[in-house]
């Protein structure tokens, strides 16, 4: 009996073993629990539990791809007189204006919503116009307060034979007074085209909703520019850039040009006795100084009004006509030149800006805008038209 118990107590402990040794084979060890470590020079890596797969997402369908194209918006500025008296027109809506292009009429966009006003004035400053510089000076101040107002901003250009940035773009009236005063004379060349040119790609980069304007102060003449003017006109009407011109005329100039040296007229040869050009006759005292002086006041138009273009006019002709903007004549007297930005001034903010998007897009070559007002009595100046080279806008 007691052998009998002894079997059963060694039965019953082997079993307790049994099942010890099973439940410790599945303990974790210890580098199932933690990362094995890593090898001098590596850097252990790191544990990232494992994410379930997606599924993929079904093919979307794919169309045909579109693209939107943007029209070209024209913008024809057009001012509005009374014949008698010259007086400006306000009041009018889109319902009295009718627009054409090419002939065919076009439906008018504008609101004549206020537009704040972007400009470069582009003043000549060579040893022609030197005697009247001091007259530009006293104009910077005026750019602010009548053309562009304080929701405007305006650069100043000065050019010879070259083009000089005196100020970019700003609001501030010190700003710009200090840039006119800081203008000098420099060579005898007058790049006209190519500061017109310059100051319209700097308009360019303003932004679209703003009117973009050109101030520009000199004479009607260009001498050493590489820009020509059908290319710069071009340019003028793609970007919606209006030309405003006072012209500085070239004998009031030489008018006021003080001489160079005391020495006597001709070297004190008397007038009689100096051939004329003709070779006929002799010359009369006055014909001798227009001469000496070269201030040919009786020659009309002036020597400088030369068929230098495709338009056949001079580049401020050009300029003004195709842009619808206009010339003031500044006879050299500071008031005068302060008539004339006073003037334009009030056709500026008096202007409607009419705006459209032109049905005549299939048409290459120069598309002409006509205006016309349903009331009697009236004078209408806008630009003449515009250049398009075919396709769609």
């Amino acid at each position: 009996m007691p052998n009998m118990n002894l079997k059963r107590l060694t039965q019953l402990g082997l079993l307790v073993m049994a099942c010890f040794l099973t439940a410790l084979s599945q303990i974790p060890t210890p580098d199932q629990i933690t990362p094995p470590k890593a090898q001098p020079g590596e850097l252990p890596k790191p544990q990232v539990p494992e994410q379930p797969k997606a599924e993929p997402a079904p093919a979307a369908d794919q169309g045909p791809t579109t693209f939107s194209i943007t029209r070209r918006t024209v913008l024809a500025p057009t001012t509005v007189m009374e014949k008698k008296g010259g007086s400006f027109v306000n009041g009018l809506s889109t319902s009295n204006f009718q627009l054409f292009d090419n002939g065919k009429p076009q439906k008018i966009d504008s609101d004549f919503s206020f537009q704040p006003i972007s400009l470069v004035a582009v003043v000549e400053a060579n040893t022609t116009v030197e005697p009247v510089l001091p007259k530009f000076r006293k104009t910077g101040i005026l750019l602010q307060g009548l053309i562009t107002g304080e929701a405007g901003q305006a650069a100043i250009l000065a050019f010879d034979h070259r083009v000089r940035v005196m100020q970019e773009f700003t609001n501030d009236p010190n700003k710009l007074d200090d840039a006119m005063e800081k203008i000098k004379a420099g060579s005898s060349g007058a790049a006209l085209i190519d500061a017109v040119a310059e100051a319209t790609r700097m308009l360019s980069h303003q932004p679209k909703e703003n009117r973009r304007i050109i101030l520009l102060i000199s004479e009607d003449r260009d001498q050493g520019s590489h820009a020509t003017i059908d290319e710069t006109v071009r340019a003028l009407e793609f970007n919606s850039v209006q030309i405003y011109a006072v012209d500085v005329q070239k004998y009031f100039a030489a008018l006021m040009r003080k001489p160079e040296d005391p020495r006597p007229l001709n070297g004190g040869i008397p007038a009689t006795a100096t051939p004329s050009l003709r070779g006929d006759t002799y010359n009369e005292t006055t014909l001798a100084q227009n001469q000496q002086l070269g201030n040919w006041v009786n020659i009309a138009p002036p020597i400088y009004r030369s068929v230098r273009d495709v338009f056949k006019q001079t580049p401020e002709q050009a300029f003004t006509r195709y842009t619808g903007g206009t010339t003031y004549t500044f006879a050299a007297k500071e008031s005068t030149l302060e008539r004339a930005i006073d003037d334009i001034a009030k056709e500026l903010h008096a202007q409607y800006v009419l705006s459209y998007t032109p049905n005549t897009q299939g048409e290459p070559g120069f598309h002409t805008i006509k205006v016309t007002v349903d009331k009697p009595g009236l004078e209408i100046r806008t630009r003449p038209g515009y250049y398009w080279g075919g396709g769609q806008f």
